[in-house]
């Protein structure tokens, strides 16, 4: 699958998520690189339109459900299928 733009990959989404748990599965290069780019992003959004947002898990009634990729400070690694 190629993917050229971020309309190709989102579609009409308005937000991406991504578990940091498995973020962090990922090799360090892939990480650094990652951050660069997020840092990139911030950069060029500082007027304060780039805010911090807070996302939970919710069941098909909207219910806060536990997810499966939880963060605990001692656990960073993912088995990978």
């Amino acid at each position: 699958m190629s993917i050229f733009t971020i309309s190709d990959l989102m579609g009409r989404a308005n937000y991406l998520v991504l578990p940091v748990s498995l973020l962090r599965s990922m090799p360090e290069e892939w990480q650094e690189k990652f951050v660069e780019q997020l840092e990139e992003f911030a950069e060029s959004f500082e007027d304060g339109s780039c805010s911090s947002y807070r996302v939970t898990k919710v069941d098909e009634d909207g219910n806060e459900i536990k997810d499966r990729y939880g963060y605990r400070h001692d656990r960073f690694e993912v088995q990978k299928k």
